[in-house]
Parts: C-alpha cells; sequence; structure tokens
C-alpha cells in the first residue's frame, strides 16, 4: 500500500421497489463476497423489504449495524431515494457511493472490478459495463443504448458504451453541490452529463451480470412513459449542450468566426436555421455562433450589400447581368470574402479575449492577488498608509465582484452552505461584505508589512510558545498580522486545500472537503511537534491569535498510518470549522471549495477504509527538515 493514498469510504447503496424474490439473496450476496457497509432504500414496496430478508447472514449484518434499511412511505422514484442516499451518506462521512439494483442481475463478485479501478481514479465515476456476450440485449434494446450513447457523446463528447448501467461507483464530493431535476430512471442520465460537464472523469469496468428469467429479475422500466421522460431529458440536455459545450478560447473563437461569417450571407431569414445545424455537426458553441451572425442585423444590411456587390463587381471582377438579380452572384461571391474579412479579426480578438479570461492566475484566490494584480491598490497602501486603502475599497470591491468570476462563485457556494435558506439579493450582500472583510484585511497586511499601519495590535493566548516546529493555519482572517507579536517564527503551513501531495475527503460544514494532510505526514515521521492556530481580526486594527499546544504526532502500531492521518487531519478541521462558523466573513479561500476538484487530482490514488491493515511504526528521521 502507498503511504500517499486517499482513504476512500464506500456503502453500497441498493434501491428497491418490489423485489420480494430476489433481494434477500442479493444482500446475502454482497454481506458475503464484499466488507462494505450496505443501505438498502425501500422505495414503497408493497411487502417491506425487512419482512423477506430471510438469510442468516442477512439477518446478522442488519443486528450488527452493517446493513441499514430506510423505508419509504410510498413510491417515490430511483432518482429521488438516490438523491435521499447522497445526504444521508454524506452526514455519515462516507465519500463514494456504489449503486446496484435488488433484481439480481448485477452480481456482487463483480464489484471488485468497480473498486479496485474506484481506488485507481478515486475522483472518477466508475461504470461497470455490462457484457453484451452474457447479457444480449434484443434488437430495440440495442437501438435505444445507441441511441442514447450518441446523445452522450454528443452532449459532452466523451464515447461511452453503457450510459444506461445503473452498477455504478459515484464520488459524493463531486454530486454534493449539484441541484438535480430529475427523480426516477432518467436521473442516473442527469447524473452522468452532469458529472462529465464539470470535469469529472469517466471510467467504464467491464462486469458480467445474471442471465434474464423473467419469473425473478422484476423490471420497473415503461417502455413508454420512462422512455418519453428520458427523450425529454436529451433533449433539454442537447439545448443545454449546445450553450455550454465547446467552450475552450479555440473553439468560441472559431465559433464567433462562422457565426459572422455565416450573418454576413444573404440569406437572411436562415441563419440561425443554419448556426442550429453547424452547432449539432461542427464542434462550436452556438450562442458565440448566435452572437456573431447579429453583424447581419437590419440596421447594417444596406452597408453589407453594398460593400459585397462591390468587392463581387470590383474585386473579383464579376459582370453585372440584368435587374436586381444581376448582382446576386456578384453579392454572393463578395458575401464570401466579405465573412471571411470580417470573421478572421472578430475569431482572432475572441480567442485573445476568452484565453486571458480562462487564465487561472486571473480567477486566483484574492489572497494571493496582493502582490500581483492588484498594483494600484499595493502603491495606494504603501505610499499612503491604511488609512487612504480603507478609503479606496468600496472600488476595489465593486470591481473584485464584477471581475473575480471564480471568486464570486466561490463566495456564493459559501454561503449556500452556511446559509441555505438565504435569497439570493440577501447573498449578494454577504459576498459584497465578504469581499470588503478580504480587502481590509489585505490593506492592513501590506501596511504593516511596509511599517504604515501605526494602530495595529496583536493579541495571543500564550500557547505558541516557542515549542512548536509546524504551524498549520488556514486560509482564515490574516496569521502573520496576528503573530506579529510571537518572537518565534515556525514554519507555517495551510491546511485547508494547499499545494500539497496528499488530500483526505473530511466532513467539512457538512459537507466533505478536501484537506491537505502532508503537515501530518511529515510532523509524524520527524516527530515535529505541531500546533494548529489561526489569526482573526476581532475589531478594528485588533487581531487575535487563536492556537492549540504544541503536540507530538507519532504513528501507533495497532492502527493503520493512513487513518491516524485522517483521525489528526479531522480534528485539525473540527477546530477550523468553529472559527469559520463564528467568523464566517474572514473565511478567504475564494473559490469553489466543496466542488472544484483538488490540484493533482488526476493521479491521485486512493485505497479504501476496509482494505487497510496495521503497520508496524516507522522510526523518526531526527535532525531533518520538514519538507512538503
Amino acid at each position: 500500500m502507498k503511504p500517499c493514498c486517499m482513504i476512500l469510504r464506500v456503502c453500497v447503496v441498493i434501491p428497491c421497489f418490489n423485489n420480494p424474490r430476489t433481494i434477500s439473496s442479493v444482500l446475502k450476496d454482497v454481506v458475503n463476497k464484499t466488507s462494505y457497509p450496505i443501505l438498502v432504500l425501500d422505495d414503497g414496496s408493497e411487502t417491506p423489504v425487512t419482512n423477506v430478508l430471510y438469510s442468516f447472514e442477512v439477518r446478522q449484518a442488519l443486528e450488527q449495524g452493517r446493513l441499514r434499511v430506510v423505508r419509504f412511505d410510498e413510491n417515490r422514484g430511483k432518482g429521488a431515494v438516490l438523491r435521499y442516499a447522497i445526504q444521508d451518506l454524506m452526514a455519515k462521512g462516507f465519500t463514494h457511493m456504489l449503486t446496484m439494483d435488488g433484481n439480481g442481475r448485477q452480481l456482487a463478485s463483480q464489484i471488485p472490478k468497480l473498486t479496485r479501478a474506484a481506488a485507481a481514479h478515486p475522483w472518477a465515476l466508475i461504470v461497470g459495463r455490462r457484457n453484451l456476450k452474457t447479457d444480449p440485449p434484443t434488437r430495440m434494446q440495442r437501438w435505444g443504448r445507441q441511441i442514447l450513447n450518441f446523445c452522450v457523446r454528443f452532449e459532452t463528447g466523451e464515447s461511452l458504451k453503457d450510459t444506461q448501467s445503473g452498477f455504478r461507483i459515484y464520488p459524493l464530493f463531486s454530486l454534493q453541490m449539484m441541484r438535480f431535476r430529475t427523480r426516477r430512471y432518467d436521473w442516473e442520465m442527469e447524473a452522468l452529463i452532469r458529472l462529465l460537464w464539470s470535469g469529472v472523469q469517466v471510467h467504464e469496468v467491464d462486469v458480467d451480470t445474471a442471465p434474464f428469467n423473467a419469473s425473478e429479475h422484476v423490471v420497473h422500466f415503461h417502455r413508454i412513459k420512462d422512455s418519453l421522460r428520458l427523450s425529454l431529458l436529451k433533449l433539454a440536455l442537447i439545448a443545454v449542450s449546445l450553450v455550454r459545450t465547446h467552450a475552450t478560447a479555440w473553439e468560441l473563437g472559431l465559433s464567433v468566426a462562422v457565426g459572422v461569417f455565416v450573418g454576413a450571407t444573404p440569406l437572411f431569414g436562415f441563419h440561425t436555421l443554419i448556426l442550429i445545424a453547424l452547432a449539432f455537426v461542427l464542434p462550436l458553441n452556438f450562442v458565440a455562433m448566435y452572437i456573431g451572425s447579429h453583424v447581419g442585423i437590419p440596421v447594417l444590411i444596406p452597408f453589407l450589400l453594398v460593400a459585397e456587390v462591390y468587392i463581387g463587381q470590383v474585386w473579383l471582377g464579376i459582370p453585372t447581368g440584368d435587374g436586381l438579380m444581376g448582382h446576386f452572384l456578384q453579392w454572393s461571391a463578395g458575401s464570401v470574402v466579405l465573412g471571411m474579412i470580417l470573421g478572421v479579426p472578430a475569431g482572432l480578438l475572441t480567442y485573445w479575449a476568452v484565453r486571458t479570461a480562462q487564465n487561472p492566475h486571473a480567477e486566483a484566490d484574492l489572497a494571493a492577488q496582493q502582490a500581483g494584480r492588484h498594483h494600484l491598490f499595493v502603491w495606494i497602501t504603501e505610499t499612503f498608509g491604511v488609512r487612504a486603502a480603507y478609503a479606496v475599497i468600496p472600488f476595489v470591491v465593486v470591481w473584485r465582484y464584477l471581475v473575480l468570476m471564480r471568486a464570486r462563485r466561490g463566495l456564493n457556494e459559501f454561503y449556500r452552505v452556511m446559509m441555505p435558506g438565504q435569497g439570493f439579493f440577501r447573498r449578494q450582500l454577504q459576498v459584497l461584505g465578504h469581499l470588503r472583510r478580504c480587502a481590509e484585511i489585505q490593506a492592513d497586511g501590506l501596511a504593516l508589512a511596509c511599517g504604515r499601519h501605526p494602530g495595529i495590535i496583536t493579541r495571543h493566548d500564550g500557547n505558541l510558545n516557542g515549542s512548536a516546529r509546524v504551524v498549520i493555519s488556514a486560509h482564515l482572517g490574516s496569521w502573520e498580522a496576528a503573530s506579529a507579536a510571537l518572537q518565534s517564527s515556525p514554519q507555517l503551513y495551510y491546511g485547508d486545500r494547499s499545494s500539497g501531495y496528499r488530500y483526505e475527503l473530511i466532513p467539512f460544514m457538512g459537507r466533505l472537503a478536501p484537506f491537505d494532510v502532508t503537515p501530518f505526514q511529515q510532523a509524524a515521521r520527524l516527530q515535529a511537534p505541531l500546533a494548529f492556530s489561526f489569526g482573526l481580526k476581532t475589531e478594528g486594527g485588533i487581531y487575535d491569535l487563536f492556537s492549540r499546544p504544541a503536540m507530538c504526532y507519532e504513528f501507533r502500531g495497532d492502527t493503520a498510518e493512513d487513518l491516524q492521518i485522517l483521525e489528526w487531519a479531522s480534528r485539525f478541521v473540527r477546530q477550523l470549522e468553529f472559527y469559520v462558523r463564528k467568523y464566517p466573513d474572514q473565511w478567504f479561500n475564494l473559490y469553489p471549495f466543496w466542488s472544484a476538484l483538488p490540484p493533482r487530482h488526476e493521479v491521485h490514488a486512493g485505497v479504501f477504509m476496509e482494505d487497510l491493515e496495521p503497520v508496524p511504526p516507522l522510526q523518526p528521521q531526527r535532525g531533518a527538515d520538514i519538507k512538503t
């Protein structure tokens, strides 16, 4: 086992509706062939699931708490109960949800194939691709699969072979902030598409299935109702995909150029239909093309007509015929040339603008921008002092709110987590106040660094008395300003998603969040005293440094190292959550903290908690430097 593996906690979730003949055998199979917790969702079955659990192993698992059964009084739909399971599992600290049906078609013996893929790709959606040799579909089913696979490829650009399989492992982190619109079988398709849109990778794994037996394997898919539901969902997703997909700088620039070219043609009244057709055939963004085609608005049509006829007649040398139609050939040929003359610069300008806007440094967290993009704010603070900086803060706040889209989106997500019942406009006021507090603390830090902040006062509780070699803090307030009076200067790390090489998913503010646990691992290996510390601005120019006494973390031989690191990091997260709730306007991780994938997630491996084994403690390397 690699020491940098993230711990994965998976629960097998089995939605069940009127499967009395198979559910007991399915659960017995899962209990005997896996070691994972199990959650059964009884979706209003006529005979409650608990009444048909005949197996001794299943009853024992139920008594021991490994198996839970949640019953709904009436049928809600597969999607609705899975949405319930997502919230339930997150509240209990699970990181992944493995879904399988209760009709016996999917085999528990195939679960290790999915879990191995999930361990190799812990941030990805794992889909069990059914073996067509052991599960041959009918002609209608084969056509249906092909159509749905084509729709997914068109909507996302990803080519998948089995988009309807319900045998999956979902990463709960990527699902937790999504608001779904479906509640039955179509939920699985919506979840697949939206995960792909959000940048989550999908890995398919070949799995075997039990041969279909009509007397045992109950299928609740209604050919008319559910097919109609899926068709409406696909139409809606296709419409949205025309807007959302193909949004790279190159694709948007090409889309604008093509839109300008089409808008310059004499096919007035058909431009929109032509753009829709091109959006289906080519990897182009419909909205960008539609905006570009407005070069042919009625006000500009006379100027376009004259210019195109002139180009055709003078530049191209096309002779003039009789009547109005005599100029049509000149008009058509001239429109091709003029469309290229106007389209190419428009496309290049769009490419440059989008490339600049998509620069990751342009939307980094605000704490990292004080020495970069806000040169005027820095100059005012360093030249005229903190009072002048405070005077221009309202302008800085408005500018940041309008320009830094990722920061605005991250703050909106933060306040949705903190205050879920808050309305949109009230939340925007909170965002503006948050940006103001961020600018104030930045001004204090800049003025303190250059000696132009005479009124700042730092207070600390005395816990950081020089014994700590490592301090773990967070993007909360300003640790530097609060620790200005300290005599010692321990090595400082930010545990809330820094640039380390190891992350753990830990419950934070009721959601899962990746936290960098590298400092805990290094401090334990080197037996370096480590402390938690947070610096908060309490009032005016007063900063308080809240700390916990330094501790030496040592690996115990009776528990796996990874579990111990997770336990230590969880204590830090609980302490951080306490101060974030107390000072919410000083949380400065200004990006979508609960939905954006962490750095290096592509190469980050995982290991399931059930697979961890106790290991002997490592001998500390005394005298070595702590590195991350």
